[in-house]
């Protein structure tokens, strides 16, 4: 591991929301209480990814920051998460930004902090990616893909989060990271890992399913024309009739897919019914009053 590392002061996760997404509603919880493959969550995958860069550190008791707010809420399991805080805005959103500074005050002079998107399935394992961060003179290093797309992940030193303002709201790329920069070294990386699967909207969510189904090849399975069967899942608690067909679809708890009914690329939240015969493209299913 580089250098860098022994000054790591933690890990962010930034997991919080402006406004309620179509998916959270619809799921009836945080993105990150969204289940994946293996029984697991994108929550619990992403803690996955902190206890893996723990051990490579050696670093086992590494603090990881939920940086959210009541908007995009807390994942059920996160009081599970060892070493985490979770840190929620005040009664005044602070945006991405504001809520790094607010995070930040606690931590030794001179140590940094990585920041990563809570909201996204991170391809490879956070110590893969570090080494990129690795500028021992910036105080702030944007990691992008190979032609310049934000990846979402962050190394951001402590003093430079510190000169943000005490209040209000301030998102970490509009107005964050042009504040840094006019009293900051900020660099950009570029790197050929592959970056963060965005779950934002359905069909980002289905998205992201598809091309980490076990056994698929990623390259198939985000084919626009590959519409072969990549997954299907049902949490327990829901009741989905054996005669209907699950095609690259979710049906979450306390959701019903009936007799011969056909769900494609679909989520099913609670409550939500799919009728005997019925076929289902490219929607959510909700109870009856929230459509």
């Amino acid at each position: 591991m580089p250098p860098i590392a022994a000054e790591l002061g933690g890990v962010v996760l930034l997991a919080g929301a402006v406004r309620q997404s179509l998916l959270s509603k619809a799921a009836g919880r945080s993105r990150m209480d969204l289940p994946f493959h293996g029984g697991r969550t994108i929550g619990s995958l992403w803690f996955e990814r902190i206890e893996e860069l723990r051990r490579g550190l050696e670093r086992p008791d590494l603090p990881l920051f939920l940086a959210t707010n009541t908007i995009a809420g807390v994942p059920a399991d996160a009081g599970s998460w060892a070493c985490t805080r979770v840190c929620l805005d005040s009664e005044e959103p602070r945006g991405s930004g504001g809520a790094l500074r607010d995070i930040v005050l606690d931590l030794p002079q001179g140590s940094r902090v990585l920041v990563a998107p809570g909201h996204a399935i991170l391809m490879e394992s956070l110590g893969d990616v570090l080494p990129d961060l690795a500028v021992p003179d910036a105080d702030a290093v944007v990691h992008t893909t190979a032609d310049g797309t934000p990846t979402g992940i962050f190394m951001l030193r402590r003093e430079s989060l510190a000169a943000l303002p005490a209040k209000g709201f301030v998102d970490l790329k509009e107005q964050g990271l042009p504040a840094i920069a006019r009293h900051h070294d900020v660099r950009v990386v570029a790197t050929s890992h592959a970056p963060p699967l965005p779950i934002r909207t359905l069909d980002d969510y289905i998205e992201s399913l598809r091309t980490t189904a076990p056994g698929q090849s990623p390259q198939d399975a985000s084919s626009a024309t590959d519409w072969r069967l990549r997954f299907s899942l049902a949490e327990r608690g829901a009741q989905v009739d054996p005669t209907s067909r699950l095609h690259d679809s979710v049906v979450l708890s306390g959701g019903a897919v009936k007799k011969d009914a056909v769900l494609v690329r679909s989520l099913v939240g609670p409550g939500g019914v799919v009728d005997a015969g019925r076929s289902v493209f490219d929607e959510f299913v909700t109870r009856p009053e929230e459509k």
